[in-house]
């Protein structure tokens, strides 16, 4: 699984979250972030991601201003 691409999905529902990483990955290794301090440091320190999913609403900033 380690040769797979991440997705990484960054939200601040940690059921959410769960759920995301539950679900059967045959193309990608799901990666997860909890709310927007989090996001930015595992951007920061992991990686290279294939996608980047960000909740719309987040607090204290939401995902477009997280993705900008």
């Amino acid at each position: 699984m380690p040769d797979l691409p991440c997705i990484l999905c960054v939200d601040d529902d940690a059921d959410f979250l769960e759920q995301f990483r539950g679900r059967s990955w045959k193309e990608f290794r799901p990666c997860t972030a909890l709310g927007f301090a989090h996001g930015l440091d595992v951007v920061a320190h992991g990686g290279p991601f294939a996608v980047v999913i960000a909740a719309l609403r987040m607090a204290p900033v939401g995902g477009t201003e997280f993705l900008a």
